[in-house]
């Protein structure tokens, strides 16, 4: 174990730890940390994603912790001021500053004057959250796991942690590709009539369902793709590849690439997403952070069609259920395809309140 550590820090950059962050130490029974980037979020999103960890059943608090970073860029950039003010607010919730809550809770203050990181975008923040849970793993000798989220997500089912802790059991294991339901509160868009916005939430899931359908007919490896959102590694593992790329998109998927030709590398394992460990992530139609699907529910409300890549070529299919399910015999068809499918079946969902 000290020859692996060693590895690591030699992989760690150096400006990495310089801010200071709000922090217990790490339980020693610590096996599962939670990274959270958080950029831009209303302070009930956070809540909502706390509130859930609180629902967890056949996990002891000291089995897992939450390390939070909060981030904007320099003064002068873009959007700053609504930025720095949305970070200011979550900074101050009483669930991260409380220390008297059993759940251990760091927090990175990435956004005060003097405390931002220089051109910060989603993978250099993940990046700094793989490093920090290394450093505190480090210091316990363990090889920890790290579930990557989303600040907009929570853990709808109650044994999320029981089933990802467990699932790393096995020591061969060093990723798991996790997935997600999609979810919408109308009331959060007032500009829009209810029932159209339904309606055209309703054809934006199908239209995720027959894009991944899609992907996999042209050969691309769906159920293997890592997500921001819910992706889950070994921390020396994920600091061996080199962590998380500086991108400002796709960071995700880059470092699944490089996570799943370490494995190969290696005879090492890492399990593809399962309809049985997913999170709920909000389906964004405001532009607070860029992960948006405003265009598309714009499109629909239009009356104009979603459209999907053809598989065959390099034309377009519209968006109905009868090009679903052209879709779906398709990739029945082949080796695989059952498990595709019934993970597509249910990504599609869309939870519409």
């Amino acid at each position: 174990m000290h020859r692996t550590w060693q590895g690591a820090q030699k992989r760690e950059n150096g400006d990495l730890f310089t801010n200071e962050s709000m922090s217990r130490t790490q339980d020693p029974n610590c096996k599962l940390a939670i990274l959270v980037p958080i950029f831009n979020e209303d302070e009930r999103t956070i809540a909502r994603l706390l509130d859930s960890l609180t629902r967890q059943r056949e996990v002891a608090p000291s089995e897992f912790e939450v390390i939070c970073l909060v981030n904007n860029d320099l003064p002068g950039t873009r959007k700053y001021e609504e930025v720095y003010g949305a970070n200011q607010r979550v900074l101050r919730m009483e669930r991260l500053t409380d220390p008297g809550d059993e759940h251990r809770i760091t927090v990175l203050d990435c956004s005060s004057p003097g405390k931002e990181i220089a051109g910060c975008n989603v993978g250099k923040a993940r990046n700094r959250l793989v490093h920090e849970a290394t450093k505190r793993f480090r210091g316990n000798g363990r090889n920890g796991v790290l579930s990557h989220v989303d600040a907009d997500v929570y853990f709808n089912d109650a044994l999320f942690l029981r089933r990802a802790i467990d699932m790393f059991d096995d020591h061969d294991v060093i990723g798991v590709a996790g997935g997600k339901w999609r979810e919408a509160f109308l009331a959060d868009y007032p500009e829009y009539e209810p029932e159209p916005l339904r309606a055209a939430l309703r054809q934006i899931g199908l239209w995720k369902q027959c894009v991944e359908l899609a992907n996999y007919l042209n050969g691309e490896p769906v159920l293997q793709a890592f997500g921001g959102s819910n992706m889950l590694s070994r921390c020396y593992e994920s600091v061996a590849v080199g962590g998380i790329r500086s991108l400002e998109v796709d960071e995700d998927k880059e470092f699944g690439r490089r996570m799943w030709r370490y494995a190969e590398a290696n005879k090492r394992k890492i399990l593809v997403k399962k309809t049985e460990l997913k999170v709920v992530a909000l389906l964004r139609i405001s532009e607070r952070t860029g992960s948006s699907f405003k265009a598309q529910v714009e499109t629909v409300l239009r009356g104009k069609e979603l459209v999907v890549g053809h598989p065959d070529s390099s034309g377009a299919l519209v968006v109905n259920r009868d090009t679903y399910e052209v879709l779906k015999f398709r990739a029945l068809e082949r080796t695989g395809g059952r498990e595709l499918v019934e993970y597509v079946e249910d990504y599609g969902s869309v939870w519409i309140h």
